[in-house]
């Protein structure tokens, strides 16, 4: 198995490539979550602003202007969203 790095940025403004699993829960940007879920970063956006009763939208921080996933958020918005069949899946 390969190890996945990801790089850090220390608080001297030097990068640093830190094995993926010693971090808690990475940040992605909206891009970087859309492509994680793989669906548009449009429609990410939207769930932000007019959620869906079904579907939520997935927690998000933002930091200033910029809005950021945690990694276990997105995987916790997944779940939420699984069905066993498509008679579970109802339209919110």
């Amino acid at each position: 198995m390969t190890e996945v790095l990801r790089t850090i940025c220390g608080d001297d403004g030097s990068r640093h490539e830190v094995p993926e699993d010693q971090i808690a829960s990475p940040l992605y940007t909206t891009p970087e979550a859309a492509a994680y879920l793989r669906c548009s970063r449009e429609w990410l956006e939207k769930q932000r602003v007019y959620p869906t009763t079904r579907t939520s939208s997935p927690a998000f921080s933002r930091v200033g202007r910029k809005v950021f996933y945690q990694k276990s958020e997105l995987d916790a918005f997944i779940r939420r969203n699984t069905a066993s069949s498509t008679s579970e899946y109802v339209r919110g």
